[in-house]
């Protein structure tokens, strides 16, 4: 079994086309697979802007305490998780990638401690598994033709992670953008490709050079061509008699139907993947306008990027012992203007919602030594208290 078997505890050497090369029998899109889509510009925008962001949003830990959440040190698993993709970022951007363009997003785990959790899990290319559904739900899943276990069935080295993304009734494995939408996505490379020949070869000429008092000969107008050219190469000026005429042609951008094809691609992507037009390079669908960043910033957290947050953290609570989950801090990408944040951490202070120490956290900011806080409290008064409705009276 090779890299498929392990003892608890065991690193093993992996090199990058075991878990991230072609493979499998699954037929890739234009025969090149993801490679060959992202080449299309708004495809390869919509999936950069949101690996981007999903990347950079921190993933915390917690213990379930009763009701109450502790945020609690950062896993093994976080520290160094893969050998192949690096660190959290790199490893993150994987399985995000993976989920955005295959529909499925499919980890080997690699290494286990002692307790028998994992912490190393290797994202695979998702055209070399294979997932049988013959007897759903008890899905048979296969890595490179060799079958291999799932991972909440059986904790070990060589088990399978799975995240599916958009899922069907009856089906284990996710369905992937690139093969649901194939059309759409050929036809967006097929004009992008016809856009680049339109104008490497010429489709149509640059002007119109005419003599007014004769007819030339093949011949003839061959050379004052060429001597046109010539002339005009460095943009001189081009000096002639009064039996000439030169009428320049141009296309206009919005008459070529290859804008227009890209222009409705670009909107198709956007709603694919739950984006704005204008974010993948196209066109707003409507007048509609955000007041401030900060708004088009919540709008993009809660739509696309909260339903991807949530089947990772599913994912990874699942590798993780129990009462521990993970979460991440979806709040640190809509981060208002100062003003607004400090009256926020005043009014928390005020009810109680929030401590100082975790605002100050929330700030980036380490908590106050005792030193500071006997400072702040001789020199600054205390907020105020909250007011509250006075308490109704009894009726005689």
């Amino acid at each position: 079994m090779g890299f498929l078997t392990g003892r608890v505890g065991e690193k093993r050497s992996i090199s990058y086309q075991d878990f991230w090369g072609q493979g499998g029998n699954a037929a890739d899109l234009l025969g090149q697979g993801m490679e060959a889509a992202l080449s299309l510009v708004p495809l390869y925008s919509a999936t950069r802007l949101l690996a981007d962001q999903f990347s950079s949003t921190p993933l915390q830990a917690y213990r379930q305490n009763g009701q109450l959440a502790e945020r609690i040190p950062d896993p093994v698993l976080f520290k160094n998780p893969s050998v192949v993709a690096g660190g959290l970022f790199a490893w993150k951007y994987r399985a995000c990638t993976s989920l955005l363009l295959r529909g499925n997003a499919y980890g080997l785990v690699t290494q286990m401690s002692p307790l028998g959790w994992p912490t190393m899990v290797e994202w695979v290319h998702p055209s070399t598994v294979e997932v049988d559904d013959s007897n759903y739900p008890n899905a048979k899943y296969y890595l490179r033709g060799r079958p291999v276990e799932l991972f909440t069935n059986r904790h070990e080295v060589g088990s399978i992670v799975h995240i599916p993304g958009y899922s069907l009734p009856g089906r284990t494995k996710g369905l992937a953008p690139i093969t649901a939408f194939r059309l759409m996505i050929e036809q967006g490379l097929q004009a992008q490709k016809f856009s680049v020949d339109w104008f490497r070869n010429g489709a149509a000429p640059t002007g119109h050079l005419k003599n007014v008092a004769k007819t030339l000969e093949p011949e003839e107008a061959s050379v004052i061509r060429d001597r046109f050219e010539a002339t005009t190469a460095d943009r001189s000026v081009f000096v002639s008699g009064n039996d000439w005429s030169f009428d320049p042609i141009s296309i206009s951008a919005d008459d070529a139907a290859f804008v227009t094809t890209a222009r409705l691609t670009a909107g198709q992507v956007a709603s694919v993947y739950g984006l704005d037009p204008e974010d993948v390079g196209g066109e707003a669908a409507n007048s509609l306008t955000y007041a401030t960043m900060e708004q088009k910033g919540i709008r993009f957290t809660t739509f696309p990027l909260r339903p991807l947050a949530i089947r990772f953290e599913e994912a990874v609570t699942e590798m993780l012992p129990k009462p521990q989950y993970t979460k991440f801090n979806l709040d640190a990408l809509v981060r208002a203007d100062i003003k607004t944040r400090f009256e926020v951490h005043q009014i928390g202070l005020t009810t109680g919602l929030e401590t100082l120490d975790e605002g100050r956290a929330k700030e980036d900011k380490p908590p106050l030594t005792p030193e500071e806080i006997a400072f702040w409290q001789a020199n600054y008064p205390k907020p105020a208290a909250v007011p509250t409705a006075p308490a109704p009276t009894a009726k005689a």
